[in-house]
This record gives C-alpha cells, structure tokens and sequence, in this order.
C-alpha cells in the first residue's frame, strides 16, 4: 500500500462546560477528568490543528501537510484547510448562537464564515434541538432579544437518532443536552452567542455574550431548514446526503468489500464497526483523509463511515 493514499488523523479534544464522557465511546484515549464536549477529528484550524498518525508524514500537523504536499489535496488552491469534522457531546445545553456566513465574517475581521451539518448520532425520546426563531422583522426580533422573551422567539425542532440537519450561516441554533452528533463545517471557530442561560462558568462568571453580532448576522425573517430522517444505507453504495455550498456529505455502509474511485480527497470517520482501509485495519472512531492519490480505494468489514469533501464549485 501507498501511505500517502491513506492520512490517519489523530484527534483532538476540547474541554466544554457543556461537556461530558460520552465520546469515550468512539476515542480509548478521551482524558477521563475532563468535561470533553468535541473531538476534532479532522481538522487544521489554528483551535484545534491535527497530528498524521502513520506514513512518511507522521508526527506533521495536518495544516503544513496541506500546504506542503498539494498533491496529494489534487491541487486544492485553498491556502488553508476548508472543512473541520467534529464529533460533539452535549451534557447540558448548548448557548444559543448563530454563525455569520463569509461576507459577513470579513466584517468582523474573520476569514471565512461558517456553513455546518449535523448527524444526529444519538438522543433522548422526544428529544430537541434549538433551530430558526418566530420573529418576521429585525425590530420584531431585536425586541424580543432585549426583553429576554426567548419563549417568544426561539423555534424547536423534533429530532432523533439518524436525523440530519443542515445549518446554514444565519440560522439561530442550539444543540440541547443529551444530544451526541458529528458535525461537517467550514474551517471557522467563529461563534456569535445570543443567549447563555446566565450560566457560570468554571471561574464563576457569566460567558460573553454577542448580542448586537447575533442580531445582525441572523437572518430575518428565519431561514432554516427543517430535521429530515436520513434513509437507510444500502450496502457498499456510496449515498449523497448534503450537497451545500460548500461542502457534500456521503454516507457509506460497508458490508465485506467495497471499492471506490476516487478522484479528489475524501474526510471520512468511521461511525460504527471496523474492518479495513487499503490494507489498514480501523475501527470506530478512526477518522482518515484519503488522498487524491488512492484513485481505486477498496474497504473491507462490517462499517458504517460518514465521508464528506468539497462541493463541486466550491468558493
């Protein structure tokens, strides 16, 4: 086998006052004294920039390979990574926030805005999750901000295991407690938080607030798109369940042998099972780049993987 066909990605966690252990589900190696509320599992973003973990490229931060070795990216002519892959578990309730989109986050000094998705991977009965608001103004909604209606103005939506749900840049959104998901985004940490339950944090303060960004980035009147039941996955089919504007999101249940033919470079982290990768034993929790360089893939076993890559005519 070609190492450069194939990138292991070791994660890297992120300790969240919402936070808890669930993860250890997927990662042997989660610090068990800590509130861990994300894995990045693929990523290299400054917050969180991750290790290779096999090959020639071992030891290197995922941001140098990609600047580095563009061919093995098929020549990518983004100067910086563009997706993060995140698994996500919320103990307690996330804060109420919303995410500019690119035009917007150049206004406040950020480089890019961010477009995500979720995969509900678990959840409670009769569970929900904060997404979209009622007002149909910007005074309407800026009223309601101010005099703390949150009742008045925040929408909730059903969802359960095997939901997905796109959230565009604008969408007003809040993971609820109980929730465990993995989440497909722009390379972007840029957070704007309407409303944190006046909650305290591990030093006894209130996090901050970005009000006046919030209300100015939210897209009045709503625009979010409803959860969806994802369809059952057909064995060694490559399934296409997002295609946004910057990024698709596959889904891919292997089941004894499947071959692909790839021609870019493919994110993908294997949600359940184990089996192999061109030769590569892996299991769940791995989370994998595979190169340009492996234009025929072949995996083997019993896996269910979430892959995702650049939308064609992506920015």
């Amino acid at each position: 086998m070609n190492e450069l066909q194939v990138l292991k990605i070791r994660p890297i966690f992120q300790q969240k006052i919402w936070g808890g252990q669930r993860l250890s589900s997927f990662f042997e190696e989660l610090p068990t004294n800590e509130n861990i509320g994300e894995a990045w599992a693929i990523s290299a973003h400054p917050s969180g920039d991750c290790l290779i973990e096999n090959g020639p490229l071992n030891g290197l931060r995922l941001s140098d390979v990609f600047l580095n070795h563009k061919d093995l990216f098929a020549f990518d002519k983004h100067t910086t990574f563009p997706l993060i892959v995140k698994l996500i578990d919320a103990q307690a309730d996330l804060s109420i926030q919303v995410h500019p989109n690119d035009e917007m986050a150049h206004l406040y000094g950020q480089q890019n805005g961010k477009e995500e998705a979720w995969i509900i991977l678990d959840a409670p009965s009769n569970h929900q999750i904060q997404l979209g608001h009622y007002a149909t103004t910007k005074d309407q909604f800026t009223k309601l901000v101010h005099l703390g209606l949150w009742d008045k103005l925040l929408r909730y939506q059903k969802v359960e295991k095997n939901y997905f749900i796109p959230v565009r840049p604008g969408t007003l959104h809040a993971i609820l407690k109980g929730t465990l998901l993995i989440e497909i985004q722009q390379s972007s940490d840029v957070t704007f938080r309407l409303y944190d339950y006046d909650r305290l944090d591990e030093s006894g303060q209130k996090r901050d607030l970005h009000i006046a960004q919030s209300i100015n980035v939210t897209s009045i009147p709503d625009t979010s798109i409803a959860p969806k039941k994802l369809p059952l996955s057909h064995s060694n089919k490559r399934e296409v369940i997002f295609d946004g504007a910057y990024f698709s999101i596959e889904q891919w249940n292997v089941n004894h042998l499947m071959k692909i033919e790839n021609k870019t470079y493919l994110l993908l982290t294997i949600l359940e099972g184990a089996g192999m990768i061109e030769g590569r034993n892996c299991h769940k929790g791995d989370s994998f780049i595979i190169t340009s360089m492996a234009t025929n893939l072949e995996l083997s076993g019993s896996m269910k993987c979430v892959v995702c890559y650049q939308s064609k005519g992506t920015k």
